[in-house]
C-alpha cells in the first residue's frame, strides 16, 4: 500500500504572530518571488480562503487563482492584496494563538 503524504505548512508549527511576521519576511526577502507567494498562500489556506478573503473585503475567486500554484503573481498584485496581509498581520491580535487548532 502505497504511503499517503500531505503537503507540509510551516505555519502550522509557529505559535506567536512574532514568528509568522518573521518568517513571511524571509520568505520576502529571498531571490525567488515564489517563495513569499508560496508562504502567504499557506497561510490563506491554513486559515481558509473564504474566511481570509471575507475579512480582508476580497474576491475568493481571485484568492484561489493568485494563491493556486500555478500563476506567478506581480508585485503590482501583492499592493492590491495588502488588505489580505494586514489582515493576517492583525490576526495574531484577535486571536490568542495565530495558528487554528487543527
Amino acid at each position: 500500500m502505497a504511503e499517503q503524504l500531505t503537503e507540509f505548512n510551516p505555519f502550522e508549527f509557529m505559535e506567536t504572530q512574532e514568528e509568522i511576521n518573521q518568517f513571511l519576511l524571509e520568505c520576502y526577502q529571498d531571490d525567488d518571488p515564489n517563495t513569499f507567494v508560496t508562504a502567504l498562500g499557506q497561510l490563506v489556506k491554513l486559515h481558509g480562503v473564504t474566511s481570509v478573503a471575507e475579512k480582508a473585503g476580497l474576491n475568493r475567486d481571485s484568492m484561489y487563482k493568485t494563491f493556486n500554484g500555478k500563476t506567478q503573481p506581480k508585485n503590482g498584485e501583492f499592493i492590491s492584496n495588502q488588505s489580505v496581509i494586514d489582515w493576517l498581520n492583525g490576526w495574531g491580535a484577535e486571536q490568542e494563538k495565530p495558528c487554528p487548532e487543527k
